[in-house]
């Protein structure tokens, strides 16, 4: 199922194009690109794979603001306070699922 995201499609652009409409959305959120946080369940896959593409362009980020998904449930057990939604190993489910268990944590430990 998560493989389908991966088949060719007409919505396909070049990885430059991606490059700047991130950047103009940042921009337009106020995020500063030098503050931008990258979230990932790990730092050997993901954080790889988005040097490599942006090798060519303005970094996204520094490599000192590079956190880890697993080392934060490893801590926290964080995952166990949400029930898993969505498609296991699809970016955007993987994503928002780590969102909700970060915030999980952080709503319980505020209250």
């Amino acid at each position: 199922e998560a493989r389908k995201i991966l088949e060719p499609s007409n919505q396909d652009m070049h990885v430059g194009r991606l490059h700047v409409l991130l950047l103009n959305w940042l921009e337009s959120h106020g995020v500063e690109r030098t503050d931008l946080k990258i979230w990932a369940n790990g730092a050997g896959f993901d954080v790889p794979i988005l040097e490599d593409l942006s090798r060519e362009y303005t970094p996204l980020f520094n490599f000192w603001n590079i956190w880890c998904f697993r080392t934060f449930d490893k801590i926290t057990g964080c995952k166990k306070m949400v029930r898993r939604q969505g498609t296991h190993h699809n970016a955007l489910d993987d994503a928002i699922h780590q969102t909700n268990c970060v915030l999980a944590y952080w709503k319980e430990k505020q209250s």
